[in-house]
């Protein structure tokens, strides 16, 4: 805005093919994102983020709708057959396979959201490239030069 300049978002989802994925890539690749999003988030927002799983989501909904009569195992059905529509449709829409596979590793992200939030708020640092990299609350690097990631020497 400072420039006279506005962000427009595109209203179609940008696919990522990221191959063949080991369950350690999987894990690390989304240490990396979560950490590098939450020094970017503001704290309460990154600490709330739990609540915004699938399955704290639904295991609050469904405390709080036996309150009112509806079995537990009820909810949670409904509420990840729901959230699974949702993820699908945008699947979907991204031209994505919606083979067993792809929901046997959707039902394993879900279920490692939380112990994967754990992970990332113990620490600040992301691997890359074999690397460890320290990252400041601010959203940047610690104060390791640029060339010291490229593999040759700069003079």
């Amino acid at each position: 805005k400072a420039h006279g300049l506005k962000v427009l978002l595109s209203e179609t989802p940008v696919q990522q093919y990221l191959g063949a994925c080991s369950l350690k890539s999987f894990w690390d690749r989304h240490v990396r994102w979560g950490r590098i999003r939450k020094v970017h988030a503001p704290l309460p927002l990154f600490i709330l983020e739990p609540l915004l799983s699938s399955t704290l989501s639904g295991v609050f909904g469904a405390i709080g709708f036996s309150h009112l009569g509806v079995p537990i195992s009820f909810f949670l059905i409904g509420h990840l057959l729901l959230w699974a529509l949702c993820d699908g449709l945008l699947l979907s829409k991204m031209q994505q396979s919606l083979a067993p596979k792809t929901w046997a590793i959707w039902c394993l992200r879900e279920a490692l959201h939380v112990p994967l939030w754990v992970h990332i708020a113990l620490r600040n640092t992301v691997g890359w490239r074999g690397r460890e990299i320290q990252l400041n609350w601010d959203g940047s690097i610690a104060s390791e030069p640029l060339c010291s990631f490229l593999p040759i020497k700069i003079r």
